[in-house]
């Protein structure tokens, strides 16, 4: 293709593969997303367990009761 510079212009065309490779990063940072939210949950359910056996072994609930 000739500009009417004199110069050429390259035309890039999209790989067939390229709507595979964008699902497959989509896969990929799912995967990471969804590991990210189970380790917070796992966080979080152990600092509520941890919150409630110190609390248990320091009488917190019987001063309520």
């Amino acid at each position: 293709m000739h500009t009417l510079g004199g110069g050429t212009r390259r035309v890039w065309n999209r790989p067939v593969s390229d709507n595979a490779l964008l699902r497959s990063c989509d896969r990929i940072h799912g995967r990471a997303v969804r590991a990210c939210g189970v380790t917070f949950g796992y966080g979080v359910a152990i600092g509520c367990a941890w919150f409630l056996i110190v609390a248990c072994r320091a009488n917190f609930f019987g001063e309520f009761s």
